[in-house]
């Protein structure tokens, strides 16, 4: 009985709550020796037990095996426990230093999977406050995520864990009908403008000619949306520059990678004035990658954009290996990657192709995203034609680094939970 829902269980989406996770991947949990072993006889209560021994999230590994968090991901969907329960999981992290992380993780994960799209928002945006690390197993072996960036994903992606999320309402369009309320501010942007103005005021305690925000919302980047994201009005920023704000408009993609060479140049040039450059915002990875330069491939290349510089780093063997074995077609869609990624819906022949050769370049980074996850796959692929290295040997090479900060004082971070200065 190991393999059906529990009697009585609700339909989820208008199916049996378990096939919410796909055919295959369902039929690889019910094969693997965890899930014989470990989740036969698990209760909503035992299956806290295991959860706590979690060592990562993630999909499915190796020779396409599912991870432990996956297999108990599924037993979720089949107890189907009160929604009580499932905040209780939450909560627990609260009181245990983080030993309840990963039951946090699955906890989360459910929850999008199954709750209504106004309940996910309330439950999982707070979460985009715990900063904590997180392991995950994919196809490339282990690598290093948090809590915060797992919770975006849930909210923004298609896929995660290598599993297609139920859609997902835009928050924005819950606001127009008024099922929920604006996104809560926690006062990150009203400090930041009081230290820029105490920086500018007492100028007899330190050596700068005051400070300018950098904005790291993900969201406020855009025109518009002022009330959706909510934006600190013109009137209440007392006077005090903002930067990166307000500068692409709305269905205009930006990656990581393109805001962070838009970060490096405001700070640069904040400093050439003598000032203080405070980056506030609640996309901490955005902030992460920008203090830690090891951690985002496609800005590690030299900062000179030049051909010259491009040819300095010789090609990897598995880089000239896979290029030379690419069909025509494939050769020629390398060498003219579209500059913005595709919808899927919209044009499904370009989308697959991109993952297709992306297949072909790099197998093992292609098993972690679904052809769907266009954004991240032309990513991927723009990340080794700028490198002229395989994505995956790049993951290989950072995860055997110690993360240097780029920026030393005066740099000050605000962000949800901490403000400080970066002088790591």
């Amino acid at each position: 009985m190991a393999n059906t829902t529990v009697r009585g269980a609700v339909a989820i989406h208008g199916q049996n709550p378990q096939y919410l996770v796909e055919s295959v991947i369902r039929s690889r949990i019910y094969d693997s020796n965890y899930w014989k072993e470990h989740c036969f006889a698990l209760t909503a209560e035992t299956i806290i037990d295991r959860a706590i021994e979690l060592k990562a999230i993630g999909g499915v590994y190796g020779n396409q095996k599912p991870t432990e968090f996956l297999c108990l991901l599924l037993k979720l969907l089949q107890l189907q426990p009160e929604k009580e329960i499932l905040l209780e999981y939450l909560q627990a992290d609260e009181f245990k230093a983080g030993v309840f992380r990963y039951l946090r993780a699955l906890a989360v994960f459910y929850i999008r999977m199954t709750f209504r799209p106004v309940e996910v928002y309330e439950i999982l945006e707070p979460l985009l406050k715990d900063y904590r690390k997180l392991r995950h197993l994919g196809m490339g072996g282990y690598t290093l995520t948090f809590m915060d960036e797992f919770v975006d994903q849930l909210l923004n992606d298609e896929r995660v864990c290598d599993l297609i999320l139920p859609r997902l309402t835009k928050r924005d369009v819950l606001e127009e009908l008024g099922d929920i309320g604006p996104r809560k501010s926690v006062g990150k942007s009203k400090l930041a403008i009081e230290l820029a103005l105490a920086l500018s005021e007492s100028r007899q305690n330190h050596l700068y000619d005051g400070a300018r925000i950098i904005n790291a919302d993900s969201m406020q980047v855009y025109t518009g949306m002022d009330v959706i994201t909510n934006k600190v009005p013109m009137a209440e920023r007392c006077g005090v520059e903002h930067l990166l704000m307000d500068y692409k408009k709305p269905g205009e993609q930006l990656t990581g990678p393109e805001w962070i060479k838009d970060a490096i140049q405001a700070i640069e040039e904040t400093h050439r004035r003598n000032q203080v450059p405070i980056v506030v915002g609640g996309t901490s990875y955005w902030i992460q990658h920008l203090i830690f330069p090891e951690r985002m491939a496609s800005l590690d290349k030299s900062g000179d954009d030049s051909p010259e510089a491009d040819e300095s780093a010789p090609p990897s063997t598995a880089f000239t290996n896979a290029l030379a074995s690419l069909p025509p077609e494939l050769l020629s869609l390398f060498n003219n990657l579209p500059e913005q990624a595709p919808t899927a819906d919209l044009d499904p022949q370009l989308s697959l192709s991109l993952h297709k050769l992306l297949a072909h370049m790099d197998p093992l980074v292609s098993q972690r995203w679904h052809w769907r996850d266009s954004r991240k796959v032309l990513t991927n692929l723009r990340i080794i034609q700028e490198n002229r290295r395989l994505a995956s040997e790049i993951i290989q090479e950072q995860s055997q680094l110690s993360s240097r900060p780029r920026y030393l004082p005066p740099l000050l971070i605000v962000q949800v939970g901490f403000s400080g200065i970066s002088n790591s």
